[in-house]
């Protein structure tokens, strides 16, 4: 599993540098997103709000795109984001390093894709700050968004994965996404 992540991150990598390369016809821009991931098995309680399930919480995303193919619009996208969800009490949290790697069809107001999702340096802990360390996770995402314009949209995401802590305790992590994002150049 570990090898598949850290392919999969330099892959990830590397595409970054891609249009940079002395190959210049792509369109190129950047993007940034606020959402959240809802569902997912619980793992441990938050007694002052949701309880830390496997994969959810608070998204804070920053991202590229580039234009494969200029006449039927496919971009493939890229992001790093931080995901967190904190405790009203205690010294409760859930969070992890999140990966995305996806191909997107945009029309006039419809963008639609999916591709890779990975969740790195999993770890929740519960109330009284007992951790749960969680294996790095490869899942498929999908995600379908409304444009307001070519600068802004909303979207949704759905999440297939499973998550196993280190003791070998599997939760389903299969869960929506609801997110708001900006784009610019």
């Amino acid at each position: 599993m570990n090898k598949k992540v850290v392919l999969i991150f330099i892959l990830f990598i590397y595409s970054i540098y891609l249009p940079a390369s002395e190959n210049q016809n792509y369109e190129y821009s950047h993007f940034f997103s606020l959402g959240g991931w809802f569902g997912g098995d619980k793992i441990a309680t938050n007694p002052g709000g949701d309880n830390y399930n496997a994969g959810s919480g608070g998204i804070i995303e920053f991202g590229h795109a580039y234009k494969l193919r200029k006449v039927i619009n496919i971009f493939h996208r890229n992001s790093l984001a931080l995901r967190y969800q904190g405790a009203k009490e205690g010294d409760g949290e859930n969070r992890g390093f999140v990966v995305e790697s996806t191909l997107v069809k945009e029309w006039k107001k419809i963008a639609v894709g999916g591709g890779v999702h990975l969740d790195l340096f999993n770890r929740v802990k519960d109330q009284y700050g007992d951790s749960i360390e969680l294996n790095n996770i490869i899942g498929t995402v999908v995600n379908l968004e409304y444009l307001f314009n070519e600068k802004a949209g909303v979207g949704i995401r759905y999440l297939f994965a499973d998550f196993e802590s280190k003791e070998g305790t599997i939760y389903k992590g299969n869960q929506f996404g609801f997110f708001v994002s900006v784009r610019y150049e």
